[in-house]
C-alpha cells in the first residue's frame, strides 16, 4: 500500500506569482523561499533558481526574468486532488521532473517528481 501522505497538494511546494515583465530582484523579493512562476495571462515559466544564483549581485535588480524562466511548456498541470497510485501512475506516465498543481483552474503549487520519489520511500 501507498502512503497515505500521497498527496499532490500537500507535497506541492509553495509557490508565488509574479509577472513575466518582472525583474529577477523583484521576482525575488516577492518570492521569499517559494517558487517563482512567472505568469502572462496563464504561466510562461518557473524561475530557475540555479540560472538566478549565477546573476551577478549587481545586475539582479535589473536582470529580466524572462531568461531566466524554464518554460511552463515543460511543466505540465495535475489536478491537487491527487492521491496515491493515480498520482503515481500520472507522473509516470508524464515521465516530466516538476509539475503545476492545478485546484479548480488556479495555480496552487509546483510539485516535483523528486519530492514524490522521497515520500515513497
Amino acid at each position: 500500500a501507498l502512503p497515505i501522505s500521497l498527496d499532490a497538494a500537500r507535497l506541492a511546494r509553495p509557490v508565488v506569482v509574479v509577472s513575466a515583465s518582472a525583474t529577477l530582484g523583484e521576482a525575488l523579493a516577492a518570492a521569499g523561499d517559494k517558487e517563482v512562476v512567472a505568469v502572462d495571462g496563464r504561466p510562461v515559466g518557473v524561475l530557475d533558481r540555479a540560472s538566478a544564483e549565477a546573476v551577478p549581485p549587481d545586475q539582479v535588480a535589473a536582470m529580466p526574468l524572462a531568461g531566466l524562466l524554464r518554460s511552463a511548456q515543460q511543466i505540465p498541470g495535475l489536478g491537487a486532488g491527487l492521491t496515491g497510485q493515480a498520482l503515481v501512475d500520472a507522473i509516470g506516465k508524464s515521465g516530466a521532473d516538476r509539475f503545476f498543481v492545478v485546484d479548480e483552474g488556479r495555480l496552487t503549487g509546483l510539485l516535483y517528481t523528486a519530492d514524490v520519489v522521497k515520500a515513497l520511500r
